[in-house]
């Protein structure tokens, strides 16, 4: 157990969060991880199927973020055991909190230095993390339904408090569908449904201001940290495609009647998209592999910054399978920005030299069959 070693003393600087240690139990195929990090880059180095992933995935777990993985908790118990425990010592500015996470048949129980805590999502205040993984590669070049949750997520690490409006929407929403349907099934009276429509109005112009509020400053720190991991040689841009001037709440039985056609509504923030150019043109069906990745990774990196100003504090930074679809000019380059930042960061790769992360100033680990070991620098 990590309780033992706790002692607060100042971090390296007043705004970072690091992750000093965990502890993993009966977590997907680690048995038993413990492991010290380091406050620097974090490489966990490992053929594939070995485990790197996991331990990335634990890490966003105790961070009060869903899997990005998905799927039930049973599915991250290991095979043979009822359940799974995942245990990390986070230190930011004077602070030090064990946080505790287990999952069993009885349920799951979260806490912070021993007290239970009811919602996961009280964990986003306490340590934000950043995650790039391959799929996030659905940013880029998927459907518009993966920029949005990229952008919802992004703006409740920036302000853990707009996870309520996020919610709100998200219910009256679902709420409005079922009327509709309702409603057109069985000839009701359209009064309910303008009740739900005009909460939906509402929630849905809250929701859209925080997403064009957010994305006035993130824009341009987009194009910056593109600008930088690409050392100049190309340049991006992000915008919002938004629908949020078609809705208002003068034209609501109007919005009734269309919505009725069809018995969903069709119209809204969850029809909204992003629009990423490359050199001005629109990165869907031109942009190659290597660079949508380096659009994610800017994406990712430039979250990471805008955390950092808002809420004056150092994300983590999670790096899956950094290596894969870049080519090593831009590996170095994006090393380089890496170490540039002082932030923690963890990135899991098969290769850690053909991407540039060597040197003594980096932790490397080995990672395989479920166990990690550190490595001794070369």
């Amino acid at each position: 157990m990590l309780h033992d070693e706790v002692c607060v003393s100042k971090s390296d600087s007043a705004n970072r969060c690091i992750i000093e240690a965990v502890h993993l139990k009966n977590f997907r195929n680690l048995k038993e991880v413990y492991v010290e990090m380091g406050s620097g880059v974090n490489v966990l180095e490992g053929r594939n199927g070995q485990g790197k992933t996991n331990i990335l995935e634990a890490i966003v777990l105790l961070a009060g973020l869903k899997s990005f993985r998905g799927g039930r908790f049973q599915t991250m118990v290991m095979s043979g055991q009822d359940g799974f425990q995942l245990e990390a010592r986070i230190r930011s500015e004077e602070e030090v909190h064990i946080i505790q996470q287990s999952w069993s048949r009885k349920g799951r129980r979260i806490s912070v230095n021993d007290q239970l805590i009811r919602k996961s999502s009280a964990l986003l205040k306490i340590f934000p993390v950043v995650f790039f993984g391959p799929d996030d590669l659905e940013i880029s070049k998927g459907s518009p339904g993966a920029r949005r949750h990229f952008l919802d997520e992004a703006i409740v690490l920036c302000d853990p408090e707009k996870i309520h409006t996020l919610r709100v929407f998200q219910e009256v929403l679902k709420q409005r569908n079922k009327s509709l349907k309702e409603t057109r099934e069985r000839n009701l009276d359209k009064g309910v449904l303008r009740v739900y429509t005009k909460a939906f109005v509402k929630a849905a112009c809250e929701l859209e201001r925080a997403r064009s509020e957010f994305l006035n400053e993130f824009s341009e720190q987009f194009t910056d940290t593109f600008s930088d991991i690409t050392d100049g040689s190309l340049s991006a841009s992000i915008r919002f495609r938004t629908q949020i001037g078609e809705l208002n709440e003068e034209g609501v039985e109007d919005l009734d009647e269309r919505d009725l056609i069809l018995g969903t509504t069709q119209k809204g923030p969850h029809r909204a998209d992003l629009k990423i150019c490359i050199d001005e043109k629109d990165v869907l069906g031109r942009a190659s592999q290597g660079q949508h990745r380096l659009i994610v990774i800017a994406l990712k990196i430039a979250l990471l910054r805008r955390i950092e100003k808002l809420r004056e504090r150092q994300p983590l930074l999670l790096l899956d399978d950094v290596s894969s679809e870049l080519d090593s000019g831009y590996s170095k380059l994006l090393s380089e920005h890496l170490l540039g930042r002082g932030s923690q960061v963890f990135a899991t790769t098969t290769d850690a030299h053909a991407v540039g992360f060597g040197g003594a100033e980096i932790n490397h680990f080995n990672v395989k069959s479920g166990l990690i070991e550190k490595r001794a620098h070369s």
